[in-house]
């Protein structure tokens, strides 16, 4: 289900990972996966009895989703399955992947083509913050860019001037703090 509305969400791929036993010989593992219903309903059958299974999801515009995992943690229960269990109700939550887009203009309101933009995302480094650069975008033809696949936190948004048109009182002045849910 989308963690933020609830909704179910179809066409996800579920991945069913059986973990080998602590201290035993390796041996090949077995995954199964499938793709949830429009209901984000999914049913694995036949499975054998292990000491441990994860479950995890992916879909595209969601960060990757595991059963029992928090935001951000990336790792989910395990879960133990005896010879005839049922188990009915492994929901997971998946997080939309965030996104900032946006119009860059120049100083006449035209559309600025073909200009790079970035973001920079403020991290918290032995307890100093800093700024996080994102990969860079280009606008298109109406100076247009979207920037997706983002976690939550705050962004600063860039787009590198020439530096003869800078102001000299204000030498960053494409920048934007945005704030990403």
């Amino acid at each position: 289900v989308d963690a933020l509305t609830g909704a179910p969400i179809g066409d996800a791929f579920v991945f069913l990972v059986m973990m080998p036993k602590p201290g035993a010989p390796p041996a090949p593992r077995r995954n199964l996966q499938q793709l949830t219903d429009r209901k984000g309903r999914f049913v694995f059958a036949d499975v054998a009895a292990a000491d441990g299974y994860t479950i995890s999801t992916r879909r595209f515009a969601y960060f990757d989703g595991a059963f029992g995992a928090e935001p951000g943690s990336g790792t989910g229960t395990s879960l133990m399955l005896a010879e005839g269990d049922w188990f009915s109700r492994a929901d997971i939550r998946m997080w939309p992947a965030g996104a900032i887009a946006g119009v860059l203009v120049d100083e006449h309101g035209d559309p600025v083509v073909g200009a790079y933009v970035r973001v920079l995302r403020q991290i918290m480094i032995a307890g100093r913050l800093h700024l996080a650069a994102g990969p860079p975008v280009t606008t298109d033809d109406r100076g247009a860019y979207r920037i997706f696949g983002l976690d939550p936190g705050k962004y600063l948004v860039c787009a590198p001037m020439v530096k003869a048109s800078l102001p000299a009182a204000d030498p960053f002045p494409a920048e934007l703090s945005v704030d990403v849910d």
